[in-house]
């Protein structure tokens, strides 16, 4: 009588999982899975290029328009009547997150200057 388990030898932990991703690799679903995510993914980055095509496009024409010698308190002034005319009140706490986050910034200004508040943009 031949006893099976003499010859049998567990697969290592490598072997068995180079065995589990050939079976993956081999599955359509998984291959249809992995083509629809990069399709999404590309998609992401497309959209992500395009977005900061615009932001390059916006900041040069913006750069273009504003004369080299205004001070920063006449254009900060200028970007406030913006956001209080065009974008609204609703906005200012998003912009605000936006900017110093582009900048850098950790800390609110209304953290130090509690002076400054919403309405007196």
């Amino acid at each position: 009588m031949c006893n099976l388990t003499e010859n049998f030898k567990p697969a290592s932990e490598k072997e068995q999982i180079e065995m589990y991703y050939e079976e993956l690799y081999n599955d359509p679903d998984f291959i249809r899975y992995l083509e629809l995510k990069h399709e999404e993914w590309m998609e992401g980055m497309s959209k992500h290029y395009e977005t900061l095509q615009n932001e390059k496009s916006l900041a040069s024409e913006l750069g273009k328009v504003i004369p080299e010698d205004t001070s920063y308190s006449d254009f900060a002034k200028a970007v406030a009547k913006i956001l209080r005319e065009d974008y609204g009140t609703h906005n200012y706490n998003n912009f605000m997150g936006v900017l110093h986050a582009e900048l850098g910034m950790e800390e609110s200004l209304n953290e130090k200057n509690p002076s400054i508040t919403e309405g007196s943009i």
